[in-house]
């Protein structure tokens, strides 16, 4: 790259696309047929001449004409036949093997994962709301998989956890059952009183003991802080499945594939293919302008390089 901006070298792009649609949560680099698919992507980088191969899959929940998965691979100019060469190889590998991405996690909809859930022995169950998934742009507003769970009484006791700051105007205040609840706004300084507070002297000392906590002097206050796996969470951050054990017997996530944290906490995952902007059920959406005839929307889609 350092070469290319400074002149010194010129750059050629093989693309390559191919009509297929993939979700990431078909296609987790741990599993087949994607771990092999990525160390082709290794062995090609060892090429001469190329300096970098990469697929990407695209956005499968955007309705557009640009659509699709591709194999990038750019490399010098003096070798663009081998860089083409090598962009058409990593494009067809990937397509034979189109039929063999799917979900790492047991998947169900929404009703028969809820199902699962609670005929589980093991403890938690860990149950993704995958139409929903905010990580992936969805909206976090669905709550067709919160209906479900308030209308069922075994999945144990409920429980919900409240994630932002109290006084924040996001969140509704407490109030009494059947009366409308107010947004609570925090109350700032001002004047005299926000001028003191912008002069207040801030200057802190740390002083560490053996045991891991740590002593904190701000003014005159001073307080002890605990080993960073003691501490409580702060206010808004959600507590991690690491720091804080899970005693419910269900867990519900706004999640698709999830994180190697909660991976490794459930006794049991699932997946609730729920309706939602991250739909995993692509073939089911009304796309208009995606390309067609498109993999897995289509049946008996070919194609060749």
């Amino acid at each position: 790259m350092l070469a290319s901006l400074s002149g010194e070298a010129s750059l050629a792009l093989g693309w390559e696309p191919f009509p297929m649609l993939l979700a990431g949560e078909r296609s987790e680099s741990e599993a087949e047929p994607m771990r092999t698919l990525l160390e082709r992507l290794r062995e090609a980088d060892e090429t001469d001449g190329v300096y970098d191969a990469n697929y990407f899959l695209g956005f499968p929940w955007a309705d557009s004409p640009h659509a699709g998965c591709h194999a990038l691979v750019t490399g010098d100019a003096s070798a663009a036949a081998t860089v083409e060469e090598t962009a058409t190889d990593l494009a067809a590998a990937f397509w034979r093997r189109r039929d063999e991405f799917d979900f790492t996690t047991e998947a169900h909809d929404p009703a028969a994962a809820l199902d699962e859930a609670a005929a589980a022995d093991a403890r938690p169950v860990v149950v993704a709301d995958t139409g929903d998934i905010p990580g992936a742009g969805a909206g976090e507003n669905a709550t067709n998989l919160l209906a479900m769970l308030l209308e069922r009484s075994d999945l144990g006791r409920r429980r919900r956890r409240r994630l932002r700051r109290r006084q924040s105007r996001d969140v509704p205040g407490r109030g009494a059952r059947n009366r409308r609840l107010a947004l609570a706004r925090p109350r700032l300084p001002r004047g005299d009183a926000a001028r003191r507070l912008r002069n207040r002297p801030r200057a802190s000392r740390h002083r560490r003991r053996e045991d891991g906590a740590r002593l904190a002097r701000r003014g005159r206050r001073r307080r002890r802080r605990g080993p960073p796996d003691q501490r409580p969470p702060r206010p808004g951050v959600p507590p991690s499945p690491r720091r804080r054990p899970v005693r419910a017997a269900v867990v519900a996530l706004k999640s698709g594939y999830l994180s190697p944290a909660w991976k490794d906490l459930a006794a049991k995952r699932l997946f609730a293919l729920t309706r939602g902007e991250t739909d995993q059920r692509l073939a089911s959406l009304p796309y208009e302008r995606v390309p067609r005839p498109c993999y897995p929307l289509d049946e008996d889609v070919t194609w060749s390089p």
